[in-house]
């Protein structure tokens, strides 16, 4: 499960995260960072991969615990990562794989594979770090590519530990 302290290091740097999911000890991220820059909403669906926001339900049925990751598109998450566990979910339905390489994934250096979906993180501008919550966010490109087609999203990304 996720942590108190994460929710609340998370909430820290995610406003949105409601007072009632960190009492209740769970709850989803939606994703809003306070940031006055402009991020892009999905775009329409198309042929290719289109992945939908993590349902609340979603994001709290990890059993994993560590690091959490996040991929938003305000106020929306797409992608979360908890101690290798990838999750995110498609319009044919949610995919959760265990990556070896959640590392190199966060720090926007290797893709990571999911049933045949590759997401690739592309950090787009100044990272943010936050001592005092142990975790750090910034803007980002998340390219998402399937069987030669790939389309990009454009949002932030977090960590929290």
């Amino acid at each position: 499960m996720i942590g108190l302290r994460v929710l609340a290091a998370l909430a820290v740097l995610i406003p949105s995260i409601s007072a009632v999911a960190l009492a209740a000890g769970g709850g989803a991220l939606a994703g809003e960072t306070g940031h006055s820059q402009s991020i892009a909403s999905p775009p329409p669906p198309q042929d290719g991969v289109n992945l939908v926001p993590l349902s609340e339900e979603d994001e709290t049925s990890s059993k994993q615990s560590g690091c959490m990751f996040l991929f938003s598109v305000s106020p929306k998450d797409y992608v979360q990562l908890i101690d290798g566990e990838l999750m995110f979910r498609t319009l044919s339905g949610l995919h959760v794989c265990h990556i070896a390489n959640a590392d190199a994934f966060m720090d926007a250096r290797e893709s990571a594979v999911c049933e045949g979906i590759s997401l690739k993180l592309r950090r787009t501008g100044r990272i943010q770090h936050h001592p005092a919550s142990d975790s750090s966010t910034g803007p980002a490109q998340l390219l998402i590519g399937q069987g030669g087609v790939s389309r990009t999203l454009r949002g932030t990304w977090g960590v929290a530990c």
